[in-house]
């Protein structure tokens, strides 16, 4: 609604982001449902990123950018790039952490319900950071950006997260 988005995707990729929900849905089938289906979804996720990597290197599916060929031609070590990820990582565990004991004290404090806390203010906060992730690359004409991050943010979420709650 901000800025109209003008991207390119191989007819592969909107297979797979209509697909997915439909599989992530097997998540959500039964009130117990067994944990192959978790693993399944994981395999899923494995294998649908795999696919999005092959793809995005053999066309130039989304907009071109000259960031990318900027760091298409530069090296990286391999052992800082994991230790930031693993850094990333941790900071990411300690920053739930805190987002579960704030919310655990809204409730304490405030005595609203652990339900309504949980299914509605979260997400709602969750989604607002999620808004602008989509919305300023957007408005800035990064369209590519934006669409990197929708299909990275569903593939995620439905697959990887659901697959290891599950699992």
């Amino acid at each position: 609604m901000i800025a109209p988005l003008e991207v390119r995707l191989p007819r592969g990729f909107l297979v797979l982001f209509a697909a997915t929900p439909v599989v992530g849905g097997l998540g959500v089938i039964s009130a117990a449902p067994p944990r192959w289906i978790g693993a399944l979804l994981l395999v899923m996720f494995a294998c649908a990123m795999g696919y999005l990597v092959i793809t995005a290197r053999r066309q130039d599916c989304l907009l071109a950018s000259h960031e990318v060929s900027k760091a298409q031609t530069k090296w990286f070590a391999l052992a800082p790039a994991l230790g930031l990820t693993a850094l990333g990582i941790v900071v990411i565990g300690i920053a739930g952490e805190l987002v579960a004991r704030g919310a655990e004290g809204i409730i304490a404090a405030l005595g609203v319900p652990a339900l309504l806390m949980g299914m509605v203010v979260s997400p709602a906060a969750i989604e607002l950071e999620e808004v602008a992730r989509q919305a300023i690359p957007a408005k800035r004409g990064r369209a590519d950006v934006s669409a990197g991050n929708l299909v990275g943010t569903l593939l995620y979420f439905l697959l990887f997260n659901l697959g290891l709650i599950l699992l």
